[in-house]
């Protein structure tokens, strides 16, 4: 070996972090300032050169990109969360600690400052040749609105936060559901990518009203950097003090969306019954036997690794208990349960699974239990409860299964859609074309198929469910629930539209009320500002077609109807989903340890916001 290499392994040697959480926390750090880089950057793109190289299309695609490389570059080591919002939605379900939060919930806000700072660095003579050096936060010449994000003239507090609060919760739906491997779930290198374009979808169908921060550390970094850097105390009571909007509303958006997701379909899913049924034939089993702390040398070998790796062994009983039968996992040194469940398992003295190899800094634990703390025996008191509330709540009726997947799945289908035709109509095209129309359709198929495909088989379409009833490859008695089902997710989904685009305040431009203001085009409208308050289907200021389709002028019914008749052929007929089979005795479990989504009671989920 050379001596530069020496040295270098020397280097190396030196720098390297040996404390786990610190490296996660680094981690985050730089996924965040990726994720701003791309995205302010995008949008500093657009201002500074007068949407001549750059338009809104090509800003949703900017944060897009950025989350899913943020994602790639830390998702790895800390689960690529990115947000705030994320973590903490996740501490609630009891699958990230809470001693960890804070410290992401930081370095994510650090992320979004020097990610922002370097946005600005770049863009800095651009930036105040737009502003005339004035760096205003409202205005014609408003150039605080690359960084942080601000609300639209016609927006309220209580509106906006309603749209940070479903699009948060949105941005939850489709993580859980591309992370979901017991549905139908993407395979983990392409995870990054259908997160970022879940982003991209979002932004196309719910980013005028206030520019879809959905991500606390998103938007409150950067406008400390505006702040710092010159824009004054505005950036934070502009809007009515609207600043603390991006921080509550994202964080109970989050919560609401997972828990939608785990009540509608995660929660459902058959493998969790058997499951649930070889852990009560486990606790009958230590119980019989009486089951007290014992010391490591009783059954496998117990390791630990010094530089703060507690929340392995949590990980590792997590997956002692959770592991089925034929999968043996080493226990953490807290008890010896992990041995009882080999032995009742039948298992041999070796076993398999995460954290078998030894570890660089392994010791010997010392003989005994570990003192229960109160802060422990709460969470786990709290953990228990949890999982019998979840036995409770799970629906065994596999067409109730079947059709709230159904739902969920068209939910998503028409939410991305018709949001994407109400950004477009409202704002004269100025936040989207035809094509982010397209775009944000084809982001709710994609997305409600993942939700629904690993269930009901994402048909989404009534259509679809009677064309294979006359197939013979769906029983016809499916056919009245799944139109019912498909028809209320339809429903739902557009009066989630109505309330993110009911505009209650009035819409304002620079000459005056939306009403009287000579150039129209300009201004931004909601629902009843675009219609002067009349909610007409025909019309130059029509609205109806936000949510319906109406025909042109030109089209006869007949031409229409052929039409409608075409176009469902060119849609390939999906095959009936796979049957899905309980876990046998000797298979692996689908979920793994580091996928909190996909198996419950794991700590470092592989998620992304932006």
């Amino acid at each position: 070996m050379g001596t530069t290499e020496m040295v270098l392994q020397k280097v190396h040697g030196a720098l390297r972090l040996k404390n786990h959480l610190v490296r996660e926390c680094f981690a985050e750090f730089l996924g965040v300032c990726m994720l701003i880089l791309f995205g302010c950057g995008a949008v500093a793109q657009m201002v500074v050169s007068k949407t001549t190289r750059g338009e809104f299309l090509s800003v949703n695609l900017g944060f897009g990109l950025g989350a899913t490389f943020g994602i790639y570059i830390s998702g790895g080591i800390s689960g690529g969360h990115l947000n705030p919002a994320v973590s903490f939605s996740l501490c609630l379900l009891g699958r990230f600690p809470w001693k960890k939060l804070p410290f992401y919930m930081f370095f994510q806000t650090l992320g979004g400052f020097v990610g922002a700072a370097i946005v600005y660095g770049v863009h800095h003579d651009g930036i105040h040749s737009v502003d005339n050096g004035t760096l205003s936060v409202t205005g014609p010449r408003a150039t605080a609105f690359i960084f942080g994000t601000y609300p639209a003239p016609f927006l309220s507090l209580s509106n906006g936060f309603i749209d940070q609060l479903i699009g948060t919760g949105t941005l939850l739906l489709c993580i859980f559901a591309v992370v979901d491997t017991q549905n139908y779930g993407a395979p983990k290198i392409l995870q990054p990518i259908f997160i970022g374009l879940s982003i991209v979808g979002i932004g196309m169908s719910m980013g005028s009203n206030s520019g879809y921060a959905i991500n606390p550390a998103r938007d409150f970094g950067p406008r400390l950097l505006t702040l710092a850097a010159g824009w004054g105390t505005e950036v934070f009571t502009t809007g009515g003090g609207w600043w603390w909007v991006p921080i509550v509303a994202p964080m109970v958006g989050a919560v609401l969306g997972a828990l939608v997701y785990e009540l509608l379909v995660e929660l459902h899913h058959l493998h969790t019954e058997f499951e649930d049924e070889e852990d009560d034939r486990v606790e009958q089993k230590l119980k019989e036997m009486g089951s007290s702390p014992t010391s490591c040398h009783e059954g496998p070998a117990c390791r630990r690794d010094k530089p703060g790796t507690e929340d392995q062994f949590v990980m590792s009983m997590a997956a002692a208990d959770r592991a089925p039968s034929g999968l043996h996992v080493t226990p953490g040194p807290l008890t010896s349960r992990g041995w009882a469940l080999n032995a009742i398992r039948g298992g041999p003295s070796e076993t398999l699974g995460c954290f078998e190899a030894p570890m660089k800094n392994e010791v010997n634990v010392e003989q005994g239990e570990r003192p229960m703390t109160p802060v422990r025996r709460m969470v786990n008191q709290a953990t228990s409860r949890m999982k019998r509330l979840r036995k409770k709540l799970r629906i065994k009726n596999k067409l109730i299964r079947e059709c709230l997947a159904e739902f969920f799945g068209v939910y998503l289908l028409i939410l991305m859609g018709s949001a994407s035709v109400a950004q477009v109509v409202l704002f004269f095209d100025r936040k989207g074309e035809y094509l982010s129309i397209a775009f944000g359709y084809a982001c709710g198929v994609l997305f409600g198929i993942y939700a629904s495909r690993g269930i009901s088989g994402a048909h989404l379409n009534p259509a679809v469910t009677f064309s294979l009833c006359l197939l013979g490859r769906c029983p016809w008695k499916k056919l009245p629930f799944y139109t019912i089902a498909e028809c209320l997710g339809s429903f739902t989904a557009a009066a989630t539209t109505f309330c993110l685009y009911y505009g209650p305040a009035a819409a304002r431009c620079d000459n005056g009320p939306a009403a009287v203001c000579c150039l129209p085009r300009t201004c931004s409208y909601a629902i009843f500002e675009f219609s002067y308050g009349n909610l007409t289907v025909c019309g130059p200021r029509a609205t109806a077609g936000i949510f319906a389709t109406y025909p042109v002028e030109y089209l006869s019914l007949r031409n229409g109807f052929l039409t409608e008749v075409l176009r469902p052929t060119v849609v390939q007929l999906p095959s009936p989903p796979p049957p899905q089979q309980p876990h046998q005795p000797g298979t692996m479990a689908a979920a793994t340890l580091a996928d909190a989504i996909e198996a419950p009671g794991a700590l470092t989920p592989p998620l992304a916001p932006r």
